[in-house]
């Protein structure tokens, strides 16, 4: 495998895997977490959450930082770069929902820093955030592949 196959088939399986990292939350510990009375919550995100972090890491820089680099640099193939400029746009929305608003709550939610009373609403907010983040994966992911799917093209055309 080339250098440039390797590249682009990496872009889509961290994309894809951020995807499935991001549906697991979604599916899983959002359910169970809107469950819980406020304060267990926090202590049990305080105990939890740790462990989401090497997943994240290891799926959403590589998917941003790949996406990006073929959306700036696949000039010889216009079709392939103009599905990797969407796929690295939608995970540049999801990292700037994630550091604006997920992580200085989960931050707090760690601190066990807010009040009861205002923890429903922060953590309803960020359920919706995290599954607009899912369909954001979603989209990168089948722009990833479409993207993909152009540059085989454009090799074998």
């Amino acid at each position: 495998m080339n250098k440039s196959r390797a590249i682009t088939t990496s872009a889509v399986i961290t994309t894809s895997a951020y995807l499935g990292f991001v549906l697991l939350i979604g599916i899983s510990y959002c359910v169970y977490w809107t469950s819980m009375e406020p304060l267990a919550f926090m202590r049990d995100f305080k105990e939890k959450f740790p462990l989401f972090v090497p997943g994240a890491v290891a799926t959403m820089i590589p998917a941003t930082v790949l996406t990006l680099l073929l959306a700036i640099n696949r000039k010889e193939a216009p079709e392939a770069r103009r599905a990797w400029i969407v796929a690295a746009s939608v995970l540049l929305a999801v990292n700037a929902i994630t550091m604006v608003y997920h992580i200085p709550v989960n931050l707090g939610f760690m601190k066990e820093s807010y009040k009861a009373s205002e923890v429903a609403g922060k953590l309803q907010l960020w359920v919706i955030l995290h599954w607009v983040r899912v369909v954001l994966a979603l989209v990168a992911s089948v722009y990833a592949v479409i993207a993909f799917e152009k540059e085989v093209l454009h090799t074998r055309g």
